[in-house]
């Protein structure tokens, strides 16, 4: 099972959260989006200037900057 950072999914690729490695503010934050262990996650929008990212994540679409992706443990396979 390959794990990866969210900031590096391409667009339209399903994958499932493993961990956020974040400050607590900001975990808190992403919690409350249901960002929690094995949600699936969709990158499907990226700027113009690649920052932010839009992600389908629980049939809402959030923006996240990569420098807060990058902290967000994803992988293929559920489990």
């Amino acid at each position: 099972m390959e794990k990866m950072r969210l900031c590096d999914v391409p667009v339209g690729k399903t994958i499932y959260i493993d961990k956020i490695l974040a400050k607590k503010s900001e975990k808190l934050r992403l919690l409350d989006f249901g960002m929690v262990k094995n949600a699936t996650i969709t990158p499907v929008f990226v700027s113009p200037s690649g920052d932010p990212v839009a992600y389908e994540i629980k049939n809402s679409i959030i923006a996240l900057r990569n420098s807060l992706a990058s902290g967000i443990i994803v992988k293929e396979e559920e489990g």
